[in-house]
């Protein structure tokens, strides 16, 4: 097995942080929550309406899965020297973190 290389490198903050949101259902007289969480990539955004519960995805996380940016230095669009020393993210504009990343 090669081993890998352990380098550091941005990503947007916003894919790598709990995110929680409150949805209103589509009559408006329920209220649902949202949830990201980044580390269980098994199911990464789960909602307390019953449709998720059934479905494992709903409406609501539709609504939602836009607001969480998963860009890094690994994708195409890459930070200007700005960006990258301010650490922002050239996709949403959001800050960014560095994580040790294997390459």
């Amino acid at each position: 097995m090669p081993e890998l290389d352990i380098i550091p490198m941005q990503y947007c903050k916003s894919g790598h942080e709990f995110q929680s949101w409150k949805v209103k259902s589509s009559n408006g007289t329920k209220m649902y929550e949202v949830c990201y969480r980044p580390y269980k990539p098994d199911v990464p955004f789960t909602c307390t309406c019953i449709g998720f519960r059934v479905r494992k995805d709903c409406k609501h996380i539709k609504e939602k899965w836009h607001e969480v940016c998963f860009w890094s230095e690994l994708h195409f669009k890459q930070q200007t020297d700005e960006q990258a020393e301010q650490m922002i993210c050239p996709e949403c504009g959001g800050p960014t973190i560095w994580i040790r990343t294997g390459v």
